[in-house]
């Protein structure tokens, strides 16, 4: 049957195919990892379900990734290994070119053998092939890098400016009404004959004077609300995510020590309460909480601190009529109905167990015993009220600067704050104002807010928004004020026995949870343990009578009792303080929770808005597709030369290979081999004989190759036409026998010296021709070593 003529146009078309399959599947890559660009990266949580089993989207992503990867590798390998098994076989069958076995197989071998690219003598000589070889080696390599070009990374949001909840600190909007002090106090101030308390309206500017009267209700409310809770109530957001800082001037609370001079005085007026006649004239109504707002008096300081702190001291004598009772004292603190006294500058606290310690055996009280001592005044007053948590503080306002940064993720509030430029100066409060009156005219009106004590030839139409500010820092501080001052001590009567009592509002407040005012909710702070001469004057200890349900400790372990009354522990880590400041701080930012409270868009005084971020900082995916490209093109571009190259060759050559073994039985029954190979190596194991792998062989083409017919012998000489006889077949011959002309005598092996010849060998049984070629030694003969 006549062989195949033609190119078989089925091995370039699959080169072609493999190539731009290749090229199709690194374009859906790019696609897939573009799709999750700048998405949000799913979590352990995301996942597909199919067909029951769960599958995370990370790790889906990820093998859709790679199996992209590997499908384009696998397609230009397979491309570009047709090419180079058509450029090797058309090296292999160029001319007259002599290989050796060896070089066969390191030629054929190359692309699943890495070794083979070390036989540096054979590469030398075929460079081109080398690097045709080298590159399908290094074209897996993309593989590994394009699917590390999706990433994970963090997505800063986009941001802009919007108006963000603010404290309208410079508007009347967190005092209480402010009313007029008296129909008296309405003022004119007339351009032709000066400031007047009368004139014609027509050609006058009235103002009338103002009284504070404390904070808002709103501010009260939200001073209430953030001391219980303990943290900044929440504020609307622009958005569920979002952020943004602030800065703004506001109210500063800085509390400190009192001197050793003012503690003294404040122990003494703390003993002349406890032991004189207070409000049940008895010595067991001793408090150990005080807190109170002295009011100022500019005229009566003098610079004398034991002066000055009498004038503060807790409790003083009431000055109401002359039948007062010389020995009661009240405490010391402002009220806003003192319209006659200027308002307070300094908040002071003191807080002592020690005052109201019982010893509960013999229903007595540790201040009556120390009043009782035989000791100075001087000295009961620093018993009374020493204790090692006991706190005698001052606290100041100050102006400052607030730097708040917000966070919100899905709604929940995150703030920092920053405090600094803090004022050496304490804010001084305005009591009474004078403003702009009903009265003014419109053609006459005059914006006007100043001090009332600004003097008539200084005013004019100026609106001193320190004046605003002043009276919303006094409101912040009162609310916060209003909630601390007042007593707490423990009351006797016949029917209910011992309790505590308090007109302050403080053991509602997170302050509690300080080390220094936790005994406002530990009862069994109050108790003492009697001395020996204590028991041996009662005769008998009686325990237990002042302990509460929820402190009695039963003696059995397993009581179901245990573990059911409130912890005693403090649970706030900070001096008290500091509490109080952190408290002032955050009732001051929690103002901005009520939009009653904020600048209005039509104010004058409104903040600017402020840059806001949109959204947080997630995870995302984070595609480089540069990197991609550069990977898959250099990939692409050498597989596509080397296609190119593979099909030049076929369209030279005439002819297209296959990988296949029948392609290589085809070419063996036409090698030309210079030795016979040995019975006993027919198995085809490894390793390689060393003889073999010096054999050389060639593959002729053209008459050369079909000189062999079948069932005879023809010597066709590569460098003459002579012709040698026949030799004989012998009958015993098998399809696997092989022989050299030497084995059927002399065939005149003289004359074949330079010249190839070759024999054949039919079988008996098949008529299949059977092939041994001897090589005799001619020029251009690659050597085993070459």
């Amino acid at each position: 049957m006549a062989g195949t003529t033609g190119v078989y146009w089925l091995t370039p078309t699959w080169m072609v195919a493999s190539l731009l399959t290749g090229i199709a599947f690194a374009i859906a890559h790019h696609f897939f990892y573009q799709s999750l660009d700048q998405t949000t990266a799913p979590t352990t949580d995301d996942y597909y379900s199919v067909a029951g089993s769960h599958m995370a989207k990370q790790q889906f992503n990820t093998a859709v990734g790679t199996a992209f990867a590997f499908l384009v590798k696998a397609s230009l390998v397979f491309a570009v290994s047709f090419a180079y098994f058509q450029t090797a076989l058309h090296v292999a069958k160029r001319g007259r070119q002599v290989l050796t076995i060896g070089n066969m197989d390191v030629l054929l071998s190359a692309l699943g053998n890495a070794i083979s690219l070390g036989n540096a003598k054979f590469w030398w000589r075929q460079p081109m092939l080398f690097l045709i070889a080298l590159i399908i080696w290094l074209i897996p390599i993309a593989s590994v890098v394009t699917p590390a070009t999706l990433s994970v990374g963090i997505r800063i949001p986009s941001s802009r400016e919007v108006q963000v909840p603010d404290i309208a600190l410079q508007s009347l909007k967190l005092v209480a009404d402010m009313r007029r002090a008296s129909p008296s106090s309405t003022s004119w101030n007339c351009s032709n004959s000066g400031p007047s308390l009368s004139g014609d309206a027509e050609n006058c500017q009235i103002s009338a004077e103002y009284t504070y009267d404390g904070p808002g209700s709103t501010v009260r409310r939200i001073a209430q609300a953030t001391a219980a809770q303990g943290a900044i109530l929440a504020v609307e957001a622009p958005a569920p995510n979002s952020s943004w800082t602030m800065s703004f001037s506001g109210p500063h609370l800085s509390c400190q020590p009192v001197t050793e001079v003012t503690e003294r005085i404040f122990q003494e007026s703390i003993a002349n309460y406890s032991f004189g006649l207070n409000a049940s004239g008895t010595c067991r109504n001793a408090p150990g909480y005080i807190a109170w707002s002295p009011p100022t008096c500019a005229s009566c300081e003098i610079n004398d601190e034991e002066v000055d702190a009498r004038r503060v001291a807790p409790f003083t004598q009431p000055r109401v009529s002359r039948t007062a009772d010389v020995n009661s004292w009240v405490l010391n603190s402002w009220r806003y109905t003192d319209r006659f006294q200027s308002a307070p500058q300094s908040f002071y606290m003191f807080a002592s167990v020690a005052p109201m310690q019982r010893y509960p055996e013999i229903m007595g009280s540790r201040a009556c015993m120390i009043r009782d001592e035989n000791i100075t005044f001087t000295q009961k007053a620093s018993k009374l009220v020493r204790s090692p948590e006991t706190s005698m503080l001052r606290c100041d306002l100050y102006n400052a600067t607030y730097k708040l940064d917000f966070e919100f993720i899905n709604g929940a509030q995150t703030v920092t704050t920053q405090i600094s430029e803090v004022d050496t100066e304490p804010v001084e409060f305005a009591h009474n104002v004078r403003g702009m009156a009903a009265e003014s005219l419109d053609h006459t009106r005059c914006d006007m807010l100043s001090l009332r004590d600004t003097p008539f030839n200084e005013l004019d139409c100026t609106l001193d928004t320190r004046v605003l500010q002043s009276l919303s820092y006094q409101a912040i501080m009162d609310s916060f004020t209003e909630l601390l001052h007042g007593l707490v001590y423990i009351a006797y009567n016949a029917e209910d026995g011992e309790n505590v009592v308090s007109n302050s509002s403080a053991p509602s407040t997170i302050l509690v949870e300080t080390k220094e005012l936790n005994f406002l909710r530990n009862a069994s702070a109050y108790l003492l343990d009697l001395t020996e001469e204590m028991y041996a004057k009662l005769g008998g200890p009686r325990k237990g009578q002042w302990q509460s349900l929820q402190e009695i400790k039963p003696s059995w372990g397993d009581s179901l009792f245990r573990g059911l009354g409130p912890a005693s522990e403090s649970s706030l880590d900070l001096p008290l303080s500091e509490a109080l400041e952190q408290l002032f701080q955050n009732i001051t930012i929690s103002m901005m929770s009520s939009p009653l409270l904020q600048s209005d868009n039509s104010s004058a005084f409104r903040p600017a808005p402020v840059e806001v971020t949109f959204g947080m900082r997630e995870n995302v995916y984070e595609y480089a597709q540069e990197k991609l490209w550069l990977a898959y093109g250099l990939a692409i571009g050498t597989s596509c030369a080397i296609v190119i190259l593979g099909l030049l060759i076929i369209y030279l050559h005439g002819a297209a290979f296959e990988d296949e073994f029948s392609t290589c039985l085809r070419l063996s029954r036409g090698a030309i081999i210079d030795a016979e190979i040995r019975e006993q190596d027919y198995n085809g194991s490894a390793p390689l004989p060393g003889y073999v792998k010096k054999m050389q062989i060639r593959f002729p083409e053209g008459s050369e190759a079909s000189s062999v017919k079948r069932g005879t012998y023809e010597a066709v000489a590569t460098e003459s036409e002579q012709q040698y006889d026949q030799v004989p077949i012998p009958s015993h011959t098998s399809i696997g026998s092989v022989s050299t002309l030497a084995d059927h005598g002399p065939v005149g092996h003289d004359t074949l010296a330079g010249q190839h010849e070759r024999t054949a060998l039919v079988n008996d049984h098949t008529g299949l021709v059977q092939e041994q070629v001897v090589l005799a030694s001619s020029p251009g003969v690659v050597h085993p070593d070459d």
